[in-house]
């Protein structure tokens, strides 16, 4: 039976609000939780061995939280809900990827450009890009799911374009056509990068690399992106 997403958010509020009850009557998780915030302050004061202590806290937190029965709950429904829902993980395979036949893409005159907001998924899978569009930077936030961004349907202008994204956990792939140079900064926790050709693993690491043509293109892509735990790719079309 599928639970609804309003009913979900409210066991995981009430839960959250007796994890903090917990902690604040619990002497060993409040000192945990004293300790943590406390070496973290001095970390941020000090210039040096601040690494360390930030890890110490860290450390301090994690206990609290490892040691707190309602968190575990909160996670465990978590997992059944998404789990129940396919929205955790993306159990289907990437489909194959050949060169596209080429698009033109439609254009027109210039107009007065207006702001616009839109909502965006939090889980799940997406594809940005299905149909001709016309371009903006991308700039998202996801939890979970897979995400597939395809720069074949739109006309980059020329200089520089930038998507930026951050996932908690999930596979990435970005399509970008020939005659594009890429300059592409990760950061995992752990994870792969599939990148021209190469593979590199990232365990608590950041790799800037860029496009063999990059110096000699006029319009350049710039990838921002920032995972807990997946993998992204990135396909030269």
């Amino acid at each position: 039976m599928k639970i609804p997403f309003r009913i979900f958010l409210a066991i995981e509020a009430v839960l959250g609000l007796l994890a903090v009850f917990t902690i604040l009557h619990t002497e060993v998780l409040a000192s945990f939780f004293v300790l943590g915030i406390g070496v973290f302050a001095i970390s941020m004061m000090k210039k040096h061995s601040s690494k360390n202590l930030k890890i110490l806290s860290v450390i301090f937190l994690g206990l609290m939280l490892l040691n707190n029965f309602f968190i575990w709950l909160m996670l465990g429904a978590a997992i059944l809900y998404f789990s129940s829902t396919g929205k955790l993980f993306a159990s289907k395979k990437w489909e194959k990827y050949d060169t596209p036949e080429f698009i033109m893409v439609e254009t027109s005159e210039p107009t007065e450009k207006s702001g616009f907001k839109q909502r965006g998924q939090w889980f799940g899978s997406e594809k940005i890009g299905s149909e001709i569009y016309e371009w903006n930077d991308i700039n998202f936030t996801k939890f979970a799911g897979d995400t597939i961004i395809d720069l074949g349907n739109t006309l980059l202008p020329k200089g520089e374009s930038v998507i930026s994204l951050r996932k908690s956990f999930g596979r990435t792939r970005i399509l970008v056509p020939t005659g594009i140079g890429v300059s592409f900064s990760h950061n995992a926790l752990a994870g792969n990068v599939a990148f021209e050709g190469e593979t590199y693993s990232l365990n608590n690491e950041t790799l800037k690399i860029f496009s063999k043509d990059y110096d000699e293109t006029t319009r350049h892509l710039k990838i921002v992106s920032s995972v807990l735990f997946g993998e992204i790719e990135v396909i030269r079309l």
